[in-house]
């Protein structure tokens, strides 16, 4: 069989896309790459000499001959994020990758296919497929709408078991298997039988049969069917193991208070995984446990042809089985998919997973992930694989770099503040430390919440502190405290604090808290208010989810109604009535004003990234022109719910936080100087095979680049974004640039600054 809609060749996603792109510090412009955690391994496949595991978002093949792992997404050929269930059929050597939405990829003969009809189905509910059963080539999908017949051969669905339960009871199916000549379905109604007789109408639930109490089976639902050894085996949690040889089913072996993972049998044993441990039953009904140190939280065991287990574990990702202990492969990513908040400084992007909710730390322990030079490095108390540990500081928050003494410094809702020199030393400050002046301000425990950070032109760091009586305290840059307290009582509740160019605070204030936004200077100890009244600047709404300063100085604001923004903080705070907030316009109408805006952050050339529940978008300097629209459907994001956007400075790459992890973009723009500064120029040389974009970074502020063969003929100009200028390797005419060596002469707007490169073309 050949799968129709070939997507990419899976060879080349093995050999060469883990090495050239997880490792390398730059991709090209206009590329994408994922950035998904794999700590948290949910399933696991074996086809031959390749082991195929799922995280949480992300998905990977490791090549047990090579002892290599490659990172397989949207990016080079997957159809969707998000698998649900995975399994590989020897039969006819499809991979089948089943997505929590419905979708479906089939990996065969070094090609990706895709078949959506059950995730267009126009059915409401839950469509996500939670395990696969083979029989030859019929494949048997159990999903939360039934049991649906695939046809691996004609690609198509034969039929789907819906109404089967009692009465014609809907039923979610979980797992299934065929055990003599029945197929047997484990769902939330318990399990039910019906024969593979040709002449049984299975559609029809009369046809069905549901083992009840009167069977041996409690009456509840199970996840878990297996046939092995001429007996069948499910489980219940909480409960036991049960078996089946055909007559009435029996308590084979009590799970105790444990929620049962799944279950694998190979031709010696039988696997039951537990929620803590994983249980190995032999064919004389012994029973023993597997053990290991990196064994902590089991969700899935399969074993290769010589007998060689291999483990995803929710916690230490893919488990090898080698000489009686367990190796994690976990290949390059975040500790988790979970983000609040981005940072972008020295060319690294620090990411921080932390939260609190009605006031309340959630307890998030992940600490800290930072991703410098292709690689990212995990900071946390954990001690998994490829952790670096850190003294107590949970649900951090937000970052803040200080140039002048080279720390960074998290906001830990509940610890205080935790500082790093980007190194090894930490340190936690809090109400406790001499000189301090953090205050502890939640009555019944021991919590100094801060909830955001921000270092001014002068090196003083301040700091939110959430709830407190002088809400607005600061580290100065000799190391002394001071603290200050806004006139209007909601700045006790700041979310997020920005320190423009003016040096005035604009605090972000928590909605449920009546806040909107609260403008502090402290030099005049004045405190301005900005809402959606007349005379306090008339916002679109009350509900602004971000802030930021662009190159112009001007303040944007993200609301639930759309974008706002400011030329400047000094009449707000000193007009009465205050400035109003100006829209910017797009096609006539107000920018977005239909979205609700999650984040803004602003690139090199002042252009807008603003990301919304509906994907991101990236708008020209005023907003009046469209560059980019990125949604899940044109493009790698594994969600259309931003959460944060953030730049690394230095390439122009664009990280964006989603509910479902982290992808990067890297874009056309980067800060620019007054000066040419280490100017690059990536790919060089241009190959035949190449059809992206060259990118021309280090540039001097928005510099006139243009393009000359080498006798001087010109056949290109461009204007930089920033500190980088693009061409997509064609002339004045669009025709390919010929084999040859080129000319770049790049000059800021005055002549005054000059470069001369060169950039070879092989065609």
């Amino acid at each position: 069989m050949k799968i129709s809609r070939l997507r990419f060749i899976l060879t080349f996603i093995i050999s060469c896309f883990s090495g050239l792109v997880q490792a390398q510090n730059d991709i090209p412009i206009g590329t994408w790459r994922t950035h998904f955690s794999y700590y948290s391994a949910g399933n696991v496949a074996l086809a031959g000499d390749n082991i195929y595991c799922t995280s949480k978002n992300g998905f990977f093949v490791y090549d047990t001959e090579e002892q290599s792992t490659g990172i397989i997404s949207k990016v080079n050929g997957l159809n969707d994020t998000g698998i649900g269930s995975l399994a590989y059929n020897p039969f006819n050597n499809i991979l089948v990758l089943a997505y929590t939405n419905g979708n479906i990829d089939l990996l065969q003969d070094n090609e990706i296919g895709n078949f959506s009809v059950i995730k267009d189905a126009d059915l409401s509910g839950s469509k996500a497929i939670n395990g696969i059963h083979f029989r030859e080539n019929t494949a048997y999908l159990s999903t939360d709408l039934g049991l649906v017949v695939f046809n691996m051969e004609r690609v198509e669905i034969s039929e789907t078991y819906s109404n089967i339960g009692p009465e014609g009871a809907a039923i979610r199916a979980f797992n299934s298997t065929v055990f003599r000549d029945s197929l047997f379905v484990a769902t939330d109604l318990g399990i039910m039988s019906a024969s593979l007789d040709d002449a049984v109408n299975r559609i029809d639930f009369r046809n069905w049969r549901r083992f009840d109490s009167l069977s041996g089976l409690p009456d509840s639902s199970t996840e878990s069917i297996n046939a092995w050894q001429g007996k069948l085996y499910t489980a219940f949690d909480n409960d036991s193991i049960y078996r089946y040889a055909g007559e009435q089913w029996e308590a084979f072996l009590p799970v105790g208070n444990h929620t049962v993972q799944s279950a694998w049998a190979d031709d010696s044993h039988l696997f039951v995984v537990l929620d803590s441990k994983l249980l190995k039953i032999n064919h004389q009904d012994n029973i023993s446990e597997i053990s290991g140190g990196n064994i902590i939280a089991p969700e899935m065991v399969i074993t290769d042809e010589a007998g060689k287990l291999w483990i995803a574990d929710r916690k230490n990702g893919l488990l090898e089985e080698s000489n009686g202990s367990f190796d994690p492969i976990i290949p390059q990513g975040p500790f988790s998919d979970q983000v609040v908040k981005m940072k972008g400084y020295n060319g690294k992007i620090a990411v921080v997973p932390g939260g609190y909710r009605d006031d309340l730390p959630l307890g998030n322990t992940d600490g800290f992930f930072v991703f410098e030079n292709g690689s990212w490095t995990n900071y946390n108390r954990s001690g998994l694989s490829n952790t670096i540990g850190i003294p107590e500081a949970f649900d951090l928050v937000d970052i803040a770099f200080e140039s002048r003494s080279g720390l960074t410094y998290f906001a830990s809702f509940g610890y205080g503040l935790l500082s790093w020199d980007n190194e090894n030393t930490f340190a936690v400050i809090n109400e406790n430390t001499p000189g301090s002046t953090l205050i502890n301000s939640y009555p019944s425990g021991n919590l100094t919440r801060v909830s955001s950070l921000a270092a001014d032109f002068d090196g003083n760091l301040w700091l939110c502190n959430y709830a407190a009586d002088r809400p607005l305290q600061v580290l100065n840059n000799d190391g002394t405290w001071e603290s200050f307290q806004p006139s209007l009582n909601t700045a006790r509740f700041a979310q997020e604090i920005i320190i423009p160019a003016t040096n005035h605070k604009w605090l972000r204030v928590d909605p449920d808290k009546n806040g909107t936004i609260v403008l502090y200077d402290d030099q005049s100890n004045f405190t301005s208010r900005i809402s959606r009244n007349a005379n306090e600047g008339q916002i679109v709404s009350n509900l602004v989810n971000d802030m930021v300063e662009d190159l112009d100085g001007q303040i944007w604001l993200g609301t639930s109604g759309g974008i706002v923004y400011f030329p400047t903080s000094f009449e707000l705070l000193e007009s009465d009535p205050k400035s109003f907030a100006l829209r910017p316009f797009f096609e006539g109408f107000p920018l977005l004003g239909d979205q609700f805006i999650t984040s803004i952050e602003i690139d090199g050339g002042n252009r807008k990234w603003i990301g919304t529940n509906n994907g991101i978008w990236l708008f020209s300097e005023t907003g009046e022109s469209q560059v980019f629209r990125f949604t899940t459907d044109n493009s790698p994001l594994p969600s259309d719910e931003i959460i944060d956007i953030e730049i690394e400075g230095r390439s122009g790459e664009v990280f964006i936080a989603t509910q479902k992890g982290i992808v990067s973009f890297r874009s056309t723009a980067t800060p620019g100087t007054e000066t040419h500064r280490e100017v690059k120029v990536f790919p060089n040389p241009l190959t035949r095979d190449f059809t992206g974009t060259v990118g021309i970074s280090g540039l001097a502020n928005n510099a006139i680049v243009k393009i000359t063969d080498i006798a001087g003929k010109l056949i290109f100009e461009t204007i930089a974004q920033g500190g980088t200028a693009t061409w997509d390797g064609r002339d004045y005419n669009g025709r390919r640039a010929a084999t040859g060596v080129y000319l770049i002469l790049s000059a800021n707007s005055s002549g005054e600054e000059t470069f001369v490169g060169k950039i070879a073309v092989i065609d």
